[in-house]
């Protein structure tokens, strides 16, 4: 099979190069002249600066990618953030996903963007962030002041994800997703889950202005949203089923926020947390599901866990995973037998029988009616509550807009995301910060 180069632009454009003998034609040799590249560049019209340059790697089998050097796969990595992994390209007339793409080692002369071309690039809202630095975006929407943000810490891989969106009804959307086991999961689900949601929170905005919504609904209880969840995760694992390995074992935590000009409406699967302060207080909006007997969303998840066949282990799931509830995840699904069998093979002393899953993507969802004591939502992955609590992060907030009235919400979390930092959290965080102060949304 012969080789083929490729040049990925940051809209995601493709272009494939001529073979070029003797210049970058092995991954064991990656040091090939730049020069190789200019037929592409010219192409797309664009400078070495702006260019990312792939090279498929000849490894027998594209789901074999994770076989590929250390290197070549933190670079593709990159890739994956900026694609979203959503993107195929024909090569000999069959369809693999670019995010089987192995970047091409020259690349790290050749970066996509350098940190102070940063606010001059429009990723969009659809588009990725940075793994290695923390971008922001802010807007205004009529009443709505927010800011996002996020942040890799210590880590080298970025597997948090935000998003916003207004929907119909002028209904306000906030999500954000925090990815294990790699970006795919999280990425599909700041791209798409809005597309399985955007005619159900709406409605249910409505249903509740007319006082004809329950305030809660737990994991038993139908629900729109849990229909429209357990669609979107069934969507998610096919996507994560045409990816090769690790990615196609990804999954993400989910906690999105339905803002209208009466309620909130949250739903929650995993540990990212929603927060308001009202009546100078904070209130969580949501609890965190993983598998811990020190509350009782937690004593409630291990029954639940045990009741279908697996255990929990050291504070994980079948002593691998920390959430109870997560998108993705297939072994804890659909490849709970093999993953039986893994176990069996290592020596593990505990196991079950797995007869339903022990991870679900079932949302716990709550409505709360807006009042005019309230103030701000917090809406966060689980890297900034690990070293700043609730109530520390609505002080925080309150504080800052206090000393300085005219501060934004997008200065208001980055602030909150370096205060994080500063408290040495280990952790990706993506945070977004909504004044609520002002009791109607006008369209």
């Amino acid at each position: 099979m012969g080789e083929k180069i490729v040049a990925i632009a940051c809209d995601g454009r493709v272009t494939q190069l001529p073979r070029v003998h003797g210049a970058a034609s092995s991954a064991a040799n990656p040091e090939g002249p730049l020069d190789a590249l200019m037929p592409a560049m010219t192409a797309l019209g664009l400078s070495s600066a702006q260019l990312f340059p792939a090279r498929r790697a000849v490894l027998g089998k594209f789901e074999h990618c994770s076989r590929a050097p250390r290197l070549l796969r933190s670079l593709r990595t990159q890739t994956r953030s900026i694609l979203n992994g959503s993107v195929s390209e024909a090569v000999d007339g069959q369809m693999y996903p670019l995010i089987s793409v192995l970047v091409f080692a020259c690349c790290t002369a050749v970066p996509l963007w350098r940190g102070k071309d940063v606010a001059k690039i429009d990723l969009g809202s659809d588009r990725g962030i940075s793994p290695h630095r923390w971008t922001a975006m802010k807007t205004q929407t009529e009443a709505l002041d927010w800011g996002g943000t996020d942040s890799a810490g210590p880590r080298e891989e970025m597997e948090d994800a935000w998003c916003i969106r207004l929907l119909s009804g002028n209904v306000f959307y906030v999500g954000v997703f925090d990815g294990h086991g790699g970006s795919a999961s999280s990425t599909y689900l700041k791209n798409n889950l809005v597309r399985f949601v955007d005619e159900v929170g709406p409605k249910m905005c409505e249903s509740a202005n007319k006082g004809v919504l329950p305030c809660e609904y737990n994991l038993t209880d139908e629900n729109p949203l849990a229909v429209a969840f357990e669609r979107a995760d069934s969507a998610l694992l096919d996507h994560l089923g045409s990816l090769g390995d690790p990615e196609c074992w990804s999954g993400s935590t989910a906690t999105v926020c339905f803002l209208s000009r009466s309620h909130i409406i949250v739903a929650n699967v995993g540990d990212s947390r929603a927060v308001i302060g009202r009546k100078g207080r904070s209130v969580d909006l949501t609890n965190d599901h993983r598998p811990t007997g020190s509350s009782t969303t937690g004593r409630s998840e291990i029954t639940r866990i045990m009741q279908s066949g697996g255990w929990v282990s050291q504070m994980r799931v079948c002593g691998i995973l920390a959430v109870t509830r997560a998108f993705g995840d297939y072994e804890f699904k659909g490849g709970r037998q093999e993953l039986l069998q893994e176990l069996a093979a290592t020596g593990s002393s505990q196991t079950g029988s797995l007869q339903t899953p022990p991870v679900v993507a079932t949302p716990d969802v709550r409505v709360y009616e807006r009042t005019p004591e309230d103030d701000f939502l917090i809406v966060a992955t689980d890297g900034l509550w690990d070293v700043i609590n609730s109530a520390q992060a609505i002080t925080f907030v309150r504080t800052m807009v206090k000393r300085d009235k005219s501060c934004s919400m997008q200065e208001v979390a980055s602030a909150l995301i370096d205060r994080a930092l500063k408290s040495r959290t280990q952790d990706n965080i993506s945070c977004v910060v909504v004044d609520v102060r002002t009791q109607a949304m006008t369209t």
